[in-house]
């Protein structure tokens, strides 16, 4: 009889509907061939020792994609003051639309989720968020629930990401709580990459109706099954790693107020007693005002445990007097203001030397659960007048 020959048919297997998580990837490692200071020197990153510059492993995509807004927002501010364009490279991780959003956001905030490893309810991840660090009267432009997906090999299965809130009916504590199906997603056990979904009505009301935390549930469904829900950890979506840098963050875009104090914490806003230089104390009476550069440390200030860039900026000081005739460094106001006050000496106050051309900066802050993107107006001074 002939030999018989085996022959090996490969099966495309169901995906198997198994309660365990799936294995992490592995982080990917961020080079950075710019020579970009403020970035290499984030204390939270550790001192880079040759270039390129390579970052630890273990960085949450929710810190990278914040760096990537500041250093867009950076650059844009200083291409607004007819600087070179230098870092273009961060816009190829980024959508056009988030740019732009964040261009006209005044705080960008992550919010990285503080749930626990199978944390279930049924079919329905947990995913809890903190919002004591949101500012009481801020105003959501969007919001983004982002969730990474690794692809599950030897797979090809359709399926819908559906995200949950829950909510009482009634107004009693006791009352009975209901699931609100809020927003979905279409994505398939091929795919790789982050899934973006939008939160953004929820945010709101997260925003009107407020408590320390808030929840939203992830669940899945096969578009071939319909009614059955599934735990969308089995098809490749990762809720939890050991290192943390692929978890499930929001990332909202508010219009908040614009002041400084807001983000400090009090204790940092107590003066440090350092001695004024004789050249600081000396000021020439001939001296008319002019903007004068100066270099901003965050350190020296005592701030660098919560601002994490720009470690220092440059900005001016304006100094100078303010006497008549003030000719041109002064605006119209200043000009009569001057004129009454050689006039009427003991009424009239001389003009003040103060900013006339300022420009927005952005400040990257840490928060004890949350990471903060800020746009603060009016921090860089570029010109003085007298006003």
């Amino acid at each position: 009889m002939p030999a018989i020959t085996p022959i090996i048919i490969l099966l495309a297997l169901p995906l198997a509907l198994t309660d365990t998580y799936p294995v992490c990837p592995k982080p990917t490692i961020l080079t950075v061939t710019k020579n970009y200071q403020t970035l290499m020197d984030l204390e939270m990153f550790g001192e880079a020792t040759s270039k390129p510059y390579t970052f630890p492993k273990k960085m949450k995509y929710s810190t990278r994609f914040m760096l990537d807004l500041y250093n867009i927002l950076s650059t844009e501010a200083e291409e607004s003051v007819n600087r070179p364009k230098r870092y273009s490279y961060y816009h190829s991780r980024l959508r056009d639309d988030e740019i732009v959003t964040a261009g006209i956001s005044d705080e960008i905030v992550s919010m990285n989720s503080l749930s626990k490893k199978g944390v279930s309810v049924g079919q329905k991840q947990k995913l809890l968020f903190s919002m004591k660090e949101i500012p009481n009267d801020a105003k959501a432009i969007g919001a983004e629930l982002k969730i990474y997906q690794k692809a599950v090999p030897n797979t090809m299965r359709a399926f819908t990401i559906l995200v949950y809130r829950q909510y009482r009916k009634g107004p009693m504590k006791n009352s009975h709580k209901f699931m609100k199906k809020i927003s979905e997603k279409s994505s398939s056990t091929s795919y790789t990459g982050w899934l973006s979904i939008d939160v953004t009505r929820t945010y709101r009301t997260w925003l009107k109706n407020r408590t320390e935390t808030e929840a939203l549930f992830v669940t899945a469904q096969l578009l071939d099954v319909q009614d059955d829900e599934i735990h969308p950890t089995t098809l490749g979506v990762v809720f939890h790693c050991p290192h943390k840098e692929n978890e499930p963050f929001i990332v909202a875009f508010l219009r908040a107020p614009n002041d400084l104090h807001s983000r400090i914490p009090r204790h940092i806003m107590q003066p440090l007693s350092k001695p004024l230089s004789f050249e600081q104390m000396l000021l020439s009476n001939d001296e008319k005002c002019s903007v004068h550069k100066l270099k901003v440390n965050f350190k020296e200030l005592g701030w660098h445990d919560f601002v994490i860039a720009p470690k220092t900026y440059t900005t001016g000081y304006c100094r100078g007097t303010c006497d008549f005739p003030i000719k041109n460094s002064g605006t119209n106001h200043a000009l009569v203001q001057s004129l009454m006050q050689v006039t009427f000496p003991d009424l009239i106050p001389k003009p003040a030397c103060a900013p006339m051309e300022t420009s927005h900066l952005s400040v990257l802050f840490k928060g004890e659960f949350n990471t903060v993107l800020k746009n603060y107006k009016g921090m860089v001074v570029h010109s003085c007048k007298c006003q």
